[in-house]
């Protein structure tokens, strides 16, 4: 078990002595270091395969970043988006030692609840008692699905004659132009119920259910999704069958994600060659740009500030974002990524990515912590944001098990909010009222299942004296 626990640690370790060496010999390393993390990850595929896909989500999105840093290390590539031509700035050793800590901690974790992985005894006619009125909690259940079904029908007739290689748009203008926004509200909805979907599926094996998941496939598709949403929505419908399937549900789920990488890399091609004209060559160009820019933030601002201090007293452009209802444009643009963006774009650039194409850049926490704390802060960044990601994936999880209609929706949520605070540098999402309030849901939520129980374990002492019928509860 110890040996276990210490799995990752040489290769910490070794990442360290990399940079060390570095550092001493002013000499770059990538590939080597890029070794490391390939080897870690075939270790964590061949001992913890389980845990592997539990957490494959941010791990894919770990793994993207690294890819991108290291291709820009690498390669002569021009960032189109940062107007900056690649160069080894010695940026890869850092993200690495980083992101490995960040697994780490979540695999220790992992490691010491062993009730992650304990099914019980689920009984899927749990039911909810409404006064008088009892209702099946898998009934009910599909209750919502058909409804959400019914929405999305109309959604998509909506814009069925729309779609985005019609109109030649990609998802910011079509939504800018197709989708006011209580429809796109109602169709990013969908991410949030798809706990609901895992339940069902999961505990009835009723294949029907594929209908909804198809229907709204095929309706993100159409409004111009490419990538991110379909792994959303794919990680939280597979988690309790990635979590307590056996290894022939594990292998069967392993291939299938690999299947839906493949399809969602042909969808992107589609979209590349419809809307931006881009022929067989030019698609390989932009996946590797693509893949580029999931670096290119780090890779830029560990270049442009790495011999210099760090920039604390600056922090109070983040905190200035917090709890706020409405943000001032001047304050949005001066905080989380759109601070990155401004300090590694040339301004002329930024303004029209963001407001005439209304989209921005990916993957920049790493480069907002390092600007504000260097190295030190962004070791100690990846250590307390490991605990909290494992602690609400944790509860999201466990309430899937339980068939926990409410809970689950409402850490779906956090799940998407903390996600993207990790990645986007959405600080001010994962601080704010929003957050305050899924809290409080969940405390609520906490406290009426043990009063429930309570009344349920009183009423069994009770009933037998009175000689009636056995009550079933709400559980």
């Amino acid at each position: 078990m110890k040996n276990k626990l210490l799995m990752g640690f040489p290769y910490v370790i070794s990442v360290i002595l990399m940079l060390g060496y570095q550092e001493i010999t002013d000499k770059s390393y990538p590939y080597i270091i890029i070794l490391f993390y390939v080897f870690y990850l075939v270790q964590l595929f061949v001992i913890y395969k389980r845990f592997l896909m539990v957490y494959s989500y941010i791990i894919f999105y770990i793994t993207t970043n690294i890819i991108g840093v290291f291709l820009i290390e690498t390669n002569n590539i021009f960032l189109n988006e940062i107007v900056m031509n690649s160069q080894n700035f010695n940026s890869l050793g850092l993200l690495v030692l980083v992101q490995m800590i960040f697994v780490e901690v979540i695999r220790l974790l992992y490691l010491s609840k062993k009730d992650l992985g304990y099914k019980g005894n689920i009984n899927c006619n749990y039911t909810i008692r409404l006064g008088k009125l009892n209702i099946n909690k898998i009934n009910f259940i599909k209750l919502i699905l058909f409804i959400l079904f019914i929405i999305f029908l109309f959604l998509f007739l909506r814009v069925v004659n729309k779609p985005f290689f019609v109109v030649k748009l990609d998802r910011f203008l079509y939504q800018s132009q197709y989708l006011p926004s209580v429809i796109n509200a109602l169709s990013n909805s969908f991410l949030y119920f798809s706990p609901l979907i895992a339940i069902y599926a999961y505990f009835t094996k009723d294949k029907k259910i594929y209908t909804l998941i198809i229907l709204a496939f095929v309706y993100f598709f159409w409004i111009g999704h490419k990538f991110s949403y379909f792994i959303n929505v794919g990680y939280l419908i597979a988690i309790p069958f990635i979590m307590w399937g056996s290894y022939k549900v594990l292998r069967k789920s392993f291939r299938v994600g690999i299947i839906g990488i493949i399809v969602l890399i042909l969808i992107v091609s589609i979209q590349s060659l419809v809307v931006y004209n881009r022929d067989f060559d030019d698609n390989i160009e932009y996946f590797k740009a693509r893949l580029a820019q999931q670096g290119q933030l780090w890779w830029a601002t560990y270049g442009l500030t790495n011999e210099e201090k760090n920039n604390v007293d600056e922090f109070s452009d983040e905190y200035k974002t917090y709890y706020k209802t409405s943000v001032p444009l001047n304050e949005t643009y001066n905080s989380g990524m759109y601070k990155i963006m401004q300090l590694t774009t040339p301004y002329e650039v930024f303004k029209m990515k963001v407001e005439d194409k209304q989209s921005r850049y990916a993957y920049s926490t790493q480069a907002s912590i390092y600007y504000y704390f260097k190295g030190i802060g962004l070791i100690v960044f990846s250590i307390i944001s490991a605990i909290g990601y494992f602690y609400i994936t944790n509860g999201l999880i466990k309430n899937i098990l339980k068939m926990s209609i409410i809970p689950s929706i409402l850490l779906a949520r956090l799940f998407v909010i903390y996600n993207r605070a990790l990645m986007q540098s959405d600080f001010n999402k994962l601080f704010s009222w929003e957050v305050v309030i899924i809290l409080y849901g969940l405390l609520i939520c906490f406290l009426l299942n043990i009063t429930f129980r309570k009344i349920e374990i009183k009423k069994r002492n009770i009933i037998p004296k009175l000689n009636t019928n056995k009550i079933k509860m709400f559980n």
